[in-house]
């Protein structure tokens, strides 16, 4: 073989892109192809180890992982491949489902992912499981790199602690089985002090007061709450926030909780840019009075939602105030958007509006859309029925 013929098949075996394809194309356990691939050459070795390698790669370890006793391999597979992963520090980002509890200890080799930024952790109870199995992930706090936190399903077991590295924290079925009268989100939460999102959903609480921990958290300036049991009695004192979210919080009925929100707000008129309302029973009769003082919104979202609300009367209108002149994004039931088109009127700096409604509201919609004409200003128009409104203009991320 002559030398001129070597080069190029050489170049080809030693490009990074080419190989790292190949690599993805392989039927070949994670495990074993960092023990093998990386001894071929120095390429090999920074393909196998690459994050364009290793974001790609999703292992599957069974369909159904209720029996670990039966298939006690799957556990070890699930374990090495994390220690696989963590090699180098190389991960990045990390989405683990686990849809039984018994016996998995997996959650331990977690805390070997050392370059680890974005973890979405979810695990759910089997019907043969107690309220009282959780799955421990207290050695998360050893992930000095983590920023993003998504912790959902059964029960999860955080502490020792978490990483104050973390910018977002989602906890979705937040349950205290360490206490029987608190039921409170954790004190060990103060320690981020650079968490600037936080998401709470399905969160039981004792108490309105059991969210005090969110006044230790300085940097805090997103708050979504989601079918949680209260609104949280410190919500006016957050005044770092600049975007709250709240749908179908409190998830039962509660008389003051109105009046509670109303209050909150006026306080928070000042920092307050973006607001979403959704779902929620007790603001059928009309948004809280406060919200006319609050000049700084400029994203406003108040929707009933699906199911029964939706089918609830609210035709009512957005209050009048000097919110409304700086409003540039507005999602609105189309009842309450047709019964507001004078409030509309003031609203100089509108870019975008999202109505949603109920099959039946299309008279309401073709009101709107003919005063949506006559407004050159106004950039966007989404007009959705069943009431998804409030995605189509953008308010997905709140």
């Amino acid at each position: 073989m002559s030398g001129a013929g070597a080069g190029p098949r050489n170049s080809v075996l030693q490009n990074h892109d080419l190989i790292v394809r190949v690599f993805q194309l392989l039927d070949q356990p994670l495990q074993q192809m960092q023990r093998t691939l990386p001894l071929v050459c120095q390429a090999w070795h920074a393909a196998a180890h690459s994050r364009e390698l290793l974001s790609s790669i999703q292992p599957e370890f069974g369909q159904d992982l209720a029996d670990w006793e039966e298939e006690p391999d799957l556990a070890d597979q699930l374990e090495s491949s994390l220690r696989a992963c963590g090699a180098g520090g190389t991960l990045r980002e990390l989405q683990l489902e686990v849809d039984s509890l018994l016996g998995f200890g997996g959650a331990d080799q977690l805390s070997t992912l050392t370059g680890l930024q974005h973890l979405r952790l979810s695990a759910h109870i089997r019907d043969h499981e107690t309220t009282n199995t959780s799955l421990s992930v207290a050695t998360l706090y050893r992930l000095t790199a983590l920023e993003q936190l998504w912790l959902s399903g059964s029960p999860l077991e955080t502490f020792e602690g978490l990483p104050p590295s973390l910018t977002q924290l989602h906890l979705a079925g937040w349950h205290d089985f360490t206490s029987s009268i608190g039921r409170a989100l954790p004190a060990e939460l103060e320690v981020l002090t650079r968490l600037h999102t936080m998401g709470l959903v399905d969160v039981h609480s004792a108490a309105p007061g059991a969210y005090g921990v969110l006044l230790k958290l300085p940097a805090l300036r997103r708050l979504s709450l989601t079918e949680c049991e209260h609104v949280p009695s410190c919500l006016s004192g957050l005044t770092t926030l600049e975007t709250l979210a709240i749908d179908h919080t409190p998830s039962h009925d509660h008389g003051e909780a109105a009046d509670e929100l109303g209050a909150a707000l006026a306080c928070l008129g000042s920092s307050l840019t973006h607001l979403a309302l959704r779902r929620l029973a007790f603001l059928l009769a009309g948004l809280p009075a406060g919200i006319a003082s609050m000049t700084a919104l400029r994203r406003l979202c108040w929707l009933r939602g699906r199911g029964w609300m939706a089918l609830q009367p609210m035709v009512r209108q957005l209050p009048p105030g000097p919110y409304l002149a700086g409003l540039r994004e507005l999602g609105l039931d189309a009842d309450v958007a047709a019964a507001s088109l004078a409030a509309l009127d003031f609203t100089a700096q509108l870019t975008a509006l999202a109505v949603g409604g109920m099959n039946g509201n299309g008279q309401r919609m073709l009101q709107v859309a003919a005063w949506a004409g006559a407004r050159p200003g106004l950039q966007d128009l989404a007009l959705s029925a069943p009431p998804d409104g409030y995605e189509a203009a953008g308010f997905r991320d709140h």
